[in-house]
This record gives structure tokens, sequence and C-alpha cells, in this order.
């Protein structure tokens, strides 16, 4: 069985919210609302998905490159490059974001200006302006805002909450 997942239009009566962001983006108890569906669709046994983006579609496939592949539903914001990657949905990309050679999903929610590079990130929140490079796998973990996650050696996968304005070497 497949689900379609109807997540169209501008947001007018949603306005000022939907001023600066994608209704399907608007955060509600810490997801984005299009992420309440998916969680609905997945608790039901519904392994395979599809989304109708309306006007969002031509950001969407501006922001994903040839070499990037998406399996299952990716919102991608405007302004946000997706570069020789792998998105695994549900997956929630916020403007300005930059993800690079890396794996993000499935359930993760990337916050504006955000840089993901050479990393694997799953079931995770990752708030804005956060940076996380050569990071194997990062699992059931909450980022917060301005932080930054490097490899410093080694591998694994690391479950981490990690507060604002923080730095962070794992091996």
């Amino acid at each position: 069985m497949r689900a379609l997942v109807l997540a169209g239009g501008e947001g007018s009566r949603l306005r000022p919210l939907t001023h600066t962001q994608a209704k399907q983006l608007i955060p509600i108890p810490g997801q984005p609302i299009l992420f309440h569906a998916l969680d609905a669709i997945r608790d039901a046994g519904i392994r395979r998905s599809a989304s109708v983006i309306g006007q969002t579609g031509p950001e969407v496939r501006a922001a994903v490159d040839d070499a990037t592949t998406v399996d299952g539903v990716a919102v991608v914001a405007p302004g946000a490059k997706v570069t020789a990657s792998t998105s695994i949905g549900p997956v929630c990309i916020g403007e300005d974001c930059m993800i690079d050679r890396s794996t993000i999903g499935a359930d993760v929610s990337i916050e504006p200006r955000s840089t993901v590079r050479g990393s694997t990130i799953r079931d995770g929140i990752v708030m804005a302006g956060r940076t996380v490079g050569g990071v194997c796998a990062l699992e059931s973990s909450t980022l917060g805002r301005n932080t930054d996650v490097r490899r410093a050696g080694g591998g694994g996968a690391h479950r981490l909450v990690v507060g604002d304005q923080s730095r962070v070497e794992v091996d």
C-alpha cells in the first residue's frame, strides 16, 4: 500500500506564520506539521509514500542535484542545497542549508542555515546555524543552535544532546 500526502498550497490563511516559512514546515510540538502526517502513515504500516508539493515544487527540484538520491518524502526549503547525498524520508531541510556528501534520515529535521558535510544523521533534530562535519553516524540526537560537531578520529554511532553555542569532537 502507498500513501499520498497533499502538502501543497501557500498557507495564506495561516499568515503571518507563512510569510517566511512553508506551512508544511511550521513546527507543532517539536516537529514540522508534515512530519506528524508522515508519522501517522508509518504507524499505520505504510512504507511507501509520495507528496504533492504544489508551489514549492520548483524550489525542491532546484535544491536537489542529479547525484542525490531521495527515498521517501523530503521537504527542502528555498535556498537549501543538497549535493551528492542520500535523503531517506521523512526529512525536512530548512532554508539556506548545505547538505553535501551526506546521508540524512529517516526522521530528521534540519533547521535553517545549517551545514552537514560527509556525515550521517538519523532520527534527529539539528537546530539553526549548526555544522556537522565528517561524523560517521549521529542517531537519536538533538543538536542546539550555533553548535559544531566534528570528527576527531575513530568511528561508530553517537547519540548526543548538545546545547546552544557548543563545540563537540567525537571519535
